[in-house]
């Protein structure tokens, strides 16, 4: 599904960016690989929900499941700046993750929320680690200055 098509569907795609930036970093640093040909899979389910405002009786209310499939093509890296470079490799060929530098606010805070929830998640699972605490951030900026290369080439 496409990011337009999400917003079409009014769906929380900060809160999906979240959900896709917690699961980049378990795939980094505690399965250690690249993430590359990763797939992120949206799975919805429905129940009715009783509601005091609804003359039917209940409404309809669904939930929104993400999960991760086809590691074929994952590489294993290491816990440095090689590893964190093919990382980031594998993150320009993936479609689901948002790009900085965009130029909708929606696109801007969607990037944001993927950040911050990287680099939050990235600290808790790495919180033992002290210098391996930079990896996070040393990938989120190679992704931005990857992008703004890449963003000139067009």
């Amino acid at each position: 599904m496409y990011f337009n098509q999400m917003i079409e569907l009014q769906l929380d795609v900060e809160s999906l960016a979240r959900r896709v930036a917690v699961a980049l970093a378990l795939l980094h640093w505690v399965a250690c690989i690249d993430a590359r040909g990763v797939q992120f899979f949206l799975f919805s389910s429905w129940k009715s929900v009783k509601s005091q405002f609804s003359q039917a009786g209940s409404l309809p209310q669904g939930h929104t499941i993400l999960r991760v499939g086809h590691f074929e093509k994952a590489r294993t890296i290491e816990m440095n700046e090689d590893g964190v470079q093919l990382a980031v490799e594998a993150v320009k060929q993936s479609p689901y993750i948002p790009r900085p530098n965009q130029r909708l606010s929606i696109q801007k805070r969607t990037w944001d929320a993927f950040v911050s929830s990287y680099i939050a998640a990235s600290d808790y699972i790495l919180r033992q680690r002290g210098e391996r605490l930079r990896l996070p951030r040393c990938f989120i900026n190679q992704v931005m200055n990857e992008e703004r290369d890449w963003s000139r080439l067009q």
